[in-house]
């Protein structure tokens, strides 16, 4: 059975203090990665997009 050390206030204060820091920058660096995902998946489909719209109408132009 674990039996509970009191903590010194400042000392769980810095941990909670890093700890929030770390989960920012986690919870920062998912979002550019989300980011970049997008921009790169949207820049794929609009090149799809132009290419099955240029065979579906017939233009060979965006070939």
């Amino acid at each position: 059975m674990m039996v509970p050390v009191p903590v010194p206030l400042e000392e769980a204060e810095v941990r909670l203090r890093r700890a929030l820091v770390l989960l920012a920058l986690f919870v920062l660096g998912c979002a550019v990665v989300a980011a970049g995902a997008a921009l790169g998946l949207g820049a794929v489909w609009q090149d799809v997009h132009e290419w099955v719209f240029s065979r579906v109408t017939g233009d060979q132009l965006g070939g």
